[in-house]
């Protein structure tokens, strides 16, 4: 499928070790807010996972922050987030502006066990590949007007007629719900249009929009600035 969710793997012992404090750091680090958020659920007075999370407003630099594609280490404190919030984090860090109730596709895996010769990933980065005739299928397409497909395709055009990336992608204006749409999971057919995000990885065509749409997707409000450069494009 052209777009392939992020994984997440907490670190087996990520209980534990919020109860003790992290790798503890400065006041204001996202360390700080998993322990805040895992005291606030915990017995006695437990709140309730929205109501948690809520309470947290999490910034986004600190939901960024939260992930690493590392292996969790006894000396290190990846794989913290605790699953249950963990999709809810990683929306947090696609865009500025993020409901609070919002989830992203987000896959779990089972826990890691943490040694000091651990090897296992605890984020495996969401993915996008384009199917292979998205440039002609665009250029070709009459779709109905509003449609995340109209979108695209105006956005296309616009960078065929010599428009930056930015410009292109400010002017289409894309609502969070044609972008959700756009980054469609379903297997590449003559009969849909998955994968039709365009996807330039190297060279002066470049074209990362991708990227931009994957932020949109989770956004509250259109803006144009957000973009979440972690997504793999191949």
């Amino acid at each position: 499928m052209p777009y392939v969710p992020t994984r997440y793997a907490a670190r087996a012992d990520w209980r534990q070790k919020i109860v003790n404090g992290g790798g503890g750091g400065n006041v204001n680090s996202w360390v700080i807010d998993i322990i805040n958020y895992w005291t606030w659920r915990s017995p006695p007075g437990a709140q309730s996972l929205d109501d948690a999370w809520r309470r947290l407003r999490m910034p986004q630099d600190h939901a960024r922050k939260a992930f690493s594609t590392q292996p969790p280490h006894p000396n290190n404190d990846v794989g913290l987030v605790p699953p249950e919030v963990a999709s809810r984090v990683f929306a947090r860090s696609l865009a500025k502006s993020v409901d609070p109730a919002t989830d992203t596709l987000l896959d779990l895996d089972p826990p890691i066990p943490v040694t000091m010769v651990t090897e296992t990933s605890s984020l495996t980065p969401p993915r996008y590949t384009p199917r292979a005739d998205w440039q002609a299928r665009l250029e070709a397409l009459d779709p109905a007007a509003g449609t995340w497909q109209a979108d695209l395709a105006r956005y296309w055009q616009l960078r065929k007629a010599g428009q930056p990336e930015p410009e292109a992608w400010r002017a289409v204006a894309m609502s969070p719900a044609n972008a959700r749409l756009a980054l469609v999971t379903a297997p590449v057919t003559d009969g849909n249009d998955s994968g039709l995000i365009p996807c330039i990885v190297d060279g002066p065509e470049r074209d990362t929009v991708a990227c931009r749409v994957l932020a949109r997707s989770v956004s509250t409000e259109v803006d144009p600035d957000d973009i979440y450069p972690g997504l793999v494009l191949s």
